[in-house]
Order: structure tokens, then C-alpha cells, then sequence
């Protein structure tokens, strides 16, 4: 159920951080830094989010930690960073952050963090599970 509130909220994200990102370069010019570095990183997002995503529903559903692996790897690197930029690292690089942009990250990071969380209990109770079936 997480994945799929996080497809939409990254469709949301996604839309919302074009249409700001535009905004701000028009009204404020921005300065060489966050110019190169938030374009980057938001690419990086876009090309892997649906990549990370994929990974954890074909995992879940399939129960192979071979797929869920992956996902998690990709959950935290660098998806879970590249949110922290856009919360405290862009603020710090002197430009202006919109509140938007930052309760939009902060919600994406606790998004990911109830993922890894859920995900890594999930994998102890699997485990657990597994080997009490494994011993009769």
C-alpha cells in the first residue's frame, strides 16, 4: 500500500518541483551552485524512482528478496539524499527554498523511512519465519 501512495505522491512531487523550480528561476536568478547540483539531483530522482519503485512491487509480490534488495539499496541511496538536499542542503547553499518544497521532502522522507522500516521487519519476521518452518 506504501508503494502505491508513493507512485502518486512522486507524480505529485515531481510536478510540483518543475512548475517551482521554473518559478524561482524566473523571479530569483539562481546562483552557479544550485543551478548545476538541483537539476542533477532531480534527475537522478526521475530516472530512478520508477526503477525503485518497480523493484519493491515485483519484489513484494513475488516474495524474493533478490528484487526487495535493490529497492531498499536504491531507498537509501541515493533517493533518501537526495530529499535531505532538498530540505537542508539546498537551504544552507543560499538560495531560496520554498515551504512547499521542503514539507513536500520532509513527507517523502518519512515515506521512505516508514518504508525501510516496515521492509526491515518484514525481512527479520520472514527470516524468523522461515527458519521455524524449515526446522520441524
Amino acid at each position: 500500500m506504501m508503494l502505491y501512495f508513493n507512485v502518486l505522491a512522486a507524480v505529485v512531487w515531481a510536478y510540483v518541483h518543475i512548475a517551482t523550480w521554473q518559478w524561482k528561476v524566473v523571479v530569483w536568478p539562481p546562483p552557479i551552485l544550485p543551478a548545476m547540483t538541483t537539476p542533477l539531483l532531480f534527475y537522478v530522482w526521475l530516472l530512478l524512482e520508477p526503477i525503485r519503485l518497480l523493484l519493491g512491487y515485483v519484489g513484494n509480490l513475488s516474495e524474493r528478496v533478490a528484487w526487495l534488495m535493490p529497492f531498499w539499496v536504491l531507498t537509501i541511496f541515493p533517493q533518501l539524499l537526495v530529499h535531505i538536499y532538498f530540505v537542508f542542503i539546498q537551504d544552507l547553499i543560499a538560495w531560496v527554498v520554498l515551504p512547499i518544497e521542503q514539507v513536500m521532502s520532509v513527507a517523502f522522507i518519512v515515506l521512505y523511512l516508514f518504508e525501510l522500516g516496515v521492509g526491515y521487519v518484514g525481512e527479520l519476521l520472514g527470516v524468523t519465519v522461515g527458519l521455524s518452518y524449515a526446522n520441524p
